[in-house]
């Protein structure tokens, strides 16, 4: 192949889900480069929690968030190029502009700002899912376990229950968090524990 497509921003930096660092590794270390897609994650990095966004705001009050998603995209190593969902003009010009004033690297002010902004979303209650994917191999309903798992915690990581809901349409197939059972397989194969039959009530609860 002559480069990858990979989905890589801050947010999903660290995911077990993405793994958008791991993938970006193994990417470099057979040099090839990458397209970035979800740079923003679908617009929810150019819309921060206040606690998110308070760091980056007093580095640089100057910067919209979204410019805070793609220099961390820009400046990643070997990569090609970063996709931007664009549906008019204006938003075109805004973004070549956004990368021609705004495009080099984090000076370490910005760094530690942008650190410390990553802080508060890891310190975020979440589901300690690792996608291990044992809990889906038992599951008498092929419910999507991780996947709904993930949604639960970018729900409350970005405090916007419609934006994880509009991700559960599609990614919670074949099987919906309603459809489990609580026959308990799954519970019994967590190597984390997970309190997974309750954490599916809320996401049924949530998103459907």
């Amino acid at each position: 192949m002559d480069f990858i497509q990979l989905q890589v921003n801050y947010l999903d930096w660290e995911s077990p889900v993405v793994q958008s660092r791991r993938n970006m590794e193994v990417a470099r270390k057979h040099g090839k480069p990458v397209v970035i897609m979800e740079p923003a994650r679908g617009g929810r990095l150019a819309d921060l929690p206040a606690a998110v966004a308070a760091p980056l705001l007093e580095a640089r009050p100057d910067l919209c968030q979204a410019s805070w998603a793609y220099r961390f995209c820009y400046n990643q190593p070997g990569v090609l190029t970063v996709l931007s969902g664009m549906s008019t003009s204006d938003q075109v010009r805004q973004n070549v502009a956004e990368w021609r004033e705004h495009g080099d690297a984090f000076s370490p002010k910005e760094q530690k700002a942008l650190d410390a902004a990553c802080k508060v979303l890891a310190s975020v209650p979440t589901v300690p899912c690792t996608n291990c994917r044992y809990c889906v191999k038992d599951c008498p309903q092929q419910i999507a376990i991780p996947e709904i798992m993930n949604l639960l915690n970018l729900e409350v990581q970005t405090e916007n229950t419609e934006f994880a809901k509009q991700h559960y349409s599609w990614q919670a197939a074949p099987g919906r968090a309603s459809d489990c059972i609580q026959c308990g397989a799954c519970e019994a194969m967590c190597p984390q524990s997970i309190d997974i039959i309750e954490q599916l009530e809320k996401a049924a609860e949530h998103f459907e």
